[in-house]
């Protein structure tokens, strides 16, 4: 139905190759149905004012590639349901995707696992204006973004809040940038070790322009990288939380002299408060 006099479309399953989610359901098997439909990729949408309620998490495999899962704003909600213990979206093996503009509810309170973003084995990709929990309840049970074995992908413009672990962990990984992202624990995250980023065995990256308060461990936290640039940054709060041991604004480790990090430029950023 078109009702262009409310500027609104009802019922349209797809428009211009743009499958409405809404029209599938509004749970992982919806999510399903509708990529199954993309055969050669294409955009799946999440309407305002949507809830995806998952009791396991939405997949993306290696046999589906150049698809964007999009949303309209805050209201455009994936929630993981009580007990499901699963990351939100997983994407394993695939290349050329998006993930932007929705909010990610992690019921971390309801929780014994999952991360809010999981991505493995993945390439040239981009996750972008999503919030990844918004409350101490909200938050995820694990880390907020978790990127591993990938290549040539962006993290920019989130809003990563309240997670049980760290924020953005990026793992044996290349070519890669955070960029203006905002990260905080202010809630009852007190493990030492979680950090606002932290990155291991990885090279050609780049963490920029991103405002990182009051966590837990360290604000952003490299082990065994090499070819980073660290630059801009405001990191304030960090180590700030009841717990033993040394917390850093930015911080850059080795594994040992014999295999050190290298190539790490600091430049720019500003510490306070830790």
């Amino acid at each position: 139905d078109l009702d262009m006099g409310g500027n609104s479309l009802l019922r349209v399953k797809e428009l211009f190759g743009i499958l409405n989610l809404e029209e599938y359901g509004t749970d992982e098997e919806a999510f399903n149905n509708a990529i199954n439909d993309l055969e050669s990729g294409g955009l799946i949408l999440i309407p305002r004012n949507t809830t995806i309620t998952l009791n396991r998490g939405l997949k993306m495999r290696n046999n589906r590639n150049r698809v964007y899962i999009v949303g309209c704003g805050f209201s455009s909600q994936i929630k993981i349901a009580d007990g499901a213990d699963e990351d939100a979206i997983q994407v394993d093996g695939c290349h050329s995707f998006k993930i932007s503009n929705l909010f990610i509810n992690g019921n971390k309170s309801a929780q014994s696992a999952g991360h809010g973003i999981s991505i493995r084995g993945s390439d040239e990709f981009e996750i972008s204006n999503c919030w990844i929990g918004d409350s101490p309840t909200t938050g995820t049970k694990h880390s907020g973004i978790k990127v591993t074995h990938s290549k040539h992908f962006s993290i920019s413009r989130c809003w990563v809040k309240n997670p049980s672990h760290t924020c953005i962990h990026i793992e044996d990984s290349e070519d890669y940038s955070v960029t203006n992202c905002m990260m905080t624990m202010a809630g009852d995250n007190t493990v030492r070790g979680h950090d606002g980023v932290l990155v291991t065995d990885s090279t050609g990256g780049s963490i920029t322009g991103c405002h990182i308060r009051d966590i837990a461990g360290n604000g952003i936290n490299f082990r065994d990288v090499s070819t980073t640039k660290v630059s801009g940054n405001a990191i304030r709060g960090f180590g700030n939380k009841p717990i033993s041991g040394h917390r850093h604004g930015i911080v850059v480790y080795g594994t040992d002299l014999d295999d050190p990090s290298s190539g790490v430029s600091v430049i720019g950023n500003t510490a306070t408060g830790g």
